[in-house]
């Protein structure tokens, strides 16, 4: 997606919907404010970006119907998502200073 124009393409609104209705599928909270916050914060978003993602955050809670292109994702794209987290976050885990993992 592009941080300058948010989500006016409509490929990249349809990247956003259909990953938040994975989200919410598979179970993960989605809180619409601390979306755009994260976006404006630690994702150099715009303010009219981060708005649109939070709308379209909005709209998925709501069950709204989207115009949206069809589910550009894996059936296992959770998954994956999960494995890279994970990959991540032992990458960039601190050292405990005790010495334990």
């Amino acid at each position: 997606m592009n941080r300058a124009t948010g989500l006016t393409h409509p490929g990249d609104k349809t990247l956003a919907v259909w990953a938040f209705r994975h989200l919410v599928a598979g179970g993960h909270a989605l809180d619409p404010d601390e979306i755009r916050a994260c976006l404006l914060t630690e994702e150099g978003w715009t303010p009219r970006g981060a708005d649109q993602a939070k709308e379209v955050a909005e709209g998925v809670l709501q069950g709204k119907r989207f115009k949206v292109g069809p589910n550009p994702f894996k059936p296992n794209i959770l998954d994956i998502w999960r494995s890279e987290t994970r990959r991540v976050d032992e990458n960039h885990a601190e050292p405990d200073p005790q010495g334990h993992s």
